[in-house]
């Protein structure tokens, strides 16, 4: 057994790319490493140099994730050498391109077997040595694409959407053991990952194939920025000392947001539109009571008069004082009236000051429907109606619809989450 003066990270899938600059990362820490891999002639010869570079222990052993077995031989060696993990990079993961509709149900069983039950099977395996760590963490690779799909990639982003499933309820059953549990998210790395995926295919699945059709498609989905790639080593820093951290989430690179905004705004949008059921008591349709400990009137008035200052500003053209309505992440849905979807209040602003600022506006706001889901957060529909003149001698529209919108609470102020136009009449003249 080595000296347990030094802590102790277990990472598979380590001989090469992402996972052996995992390895690198916590070896220049100062901790002992085992690289896990089905590849074992690279894993030696990658654990011999880090070993010499850094002085500490580094172990490579032959484990493949699908192999419950394995597994469990790896797991019995690192209690011998180590007695203990402090660390464990869940880093396995094979590729498969294709559409939904040719992909078979054993190219299916493979990608999710590998990808999540393997990942499973790795915890299950070194839980029991990770419960002998005074700070124990646990880190699952997942991938951008989970935040930002793209086509033809519908096997290895449904499995890696599953790791993030798999990682939250770890952390919830975790919690009271004081075990951290990470979820990373990288984009774009030079690596051997499609080699390596070609290398791990079962021969009974026949040659692996990726036509250009696949190819094309899912660059056409999802173009590739220059921010969106970068090497394993920058990418293995950033998720290191998140982990370190305790951070539940990890985007290693790259820039999502547009997309992790328009995700939640569209989640946000349909809670707003869940029917608010009868109350058993009186099967009326009364707004929902107020969670136990909070001044439900207050809060439904609060929220009046922020929908209030909402229009004053609008139409007085007070910009600055309008941005006081809105959470930094609002998301605004304006399609029905032409002005698209906007994610960040610096894009709300964009579209709104060129769009309004010479133009005389009138908002009218009536019988808000207004529902408290949390001490801090609510949802509400507002019938509208409004008037804007664009100009001398420019078009004059007055329109009709209802505003479907959630507020969440900020520093103690109610202000507008997601904002969502629908029209049921606009005339033009």
């Amino acid at each position: 057994m080595t000296d347990r003066g030094r802590d102790v990270a277990v990472v598979t899938g380590g001989a090469s790319g992402f996972g052996l600059a995992l390895g690198e990362g916590c070896a220049s820490r100062g901790m002992d490493v085992v690289l896990l891999d089905r590849e074992i002639e690279l894993a030696t010869v990658a654990a011999a140099a880090l070993g010499e570079r850094y002085g500490v222990t580094i172990e490579a052993w032959g484990a493949d994730v699908g192999s419950a077995d394995d597994l469990r031989r790896a797991a019995a060696n690192v209690t011998e050498w180590f007695g203990a993990v402090d660390l464990l990079f869940v880093n396995v993961g094979v590729q498969q391109f294709g559409s939904i509709e040719t992909l078979t149900d054993d190219e299916w069983r493979w990608v999710l077997d590998v990808n999540v039950v393997g990942a499973a099977r790795t915890v299950r395996s070194f839980l029991p040595l990770l419960r002998h760590s005074d700070r124990p963490r646990i880190a699952f690779t997942s991938s951008v694409n989970v935040l930002a799909p793209s086509a033809r990639l519908g096997a290895y982003q449904a499995s890696k959407a599953a790791l993030v499933a798999l990682a939250e309820t770890l952390r919830m059953e975790l919690e009271d053991e004081g075990i951290g549990v990470s979820v990373l998210f990288p984009a774009g790395m030079m690596t051997r990952h499609l080699e390596s995926s070609v290398a791990a295919r079962p021969s009974e699945l026949g040659e692996a194939e990726r036509p250009d059709e696949d190819l094309q498609a899912m660059i056409a989905s999802r173009p590739l920025r220059d921010i969106d790639v970068t090497t394993p080593d920058v990418a293995a820093r950033h998720a290191l000392a998140e982990v370190l951290a305790d951070e539940a989430y990890v985007v290693t690179h790259g820039d999502p947001s547009d997309d992790v905004r328009t995700h939640h705004a569209a989640i946000d949008r349909a809670v707003s539109r869940i029917p608010k059921l009868p109350d058993a008591a009186d099967q009326s349709n009364a707004t929902a009571p107020a969670p136990t400990g909070s001044s439900g009137a207050d809060d439904v008035e609060a929220i009046r008069q922020l929908k209030a200052r909402y229009f004053r500003f609008l139409d007085t053209k007070d910009w600055d004082a309008l941005r006081s309505v809105f959470t930094s992440d609002i998301a605004m849905d304006t399609t029905d009236s032409g002005g698209g979807v906007q994610n960040g209040v610096e894009a709300v602003f964009e579209m709104l000051v060129p769009t309004l600022q010479d133009a005389v506006t009138v908002h009218h706001g009536h019988m808000p429907e207004i529902r408290l889901t949390s001490p801090t957060t609510a949802d509400g529909v507002w019938a509208m109606e409004d008037l804007l003149r664009f100009g001398e001698g420019g078009p004059e529209l007055r329109g009709w619809g209802h505003y479907h919108e959630t507020y969440r609470k900020v520093d103690g102020d109610w202000r507008i989450a997601t904002l969502r136009l629908t029209r049921l009449r606009l005339d033009v003249s």
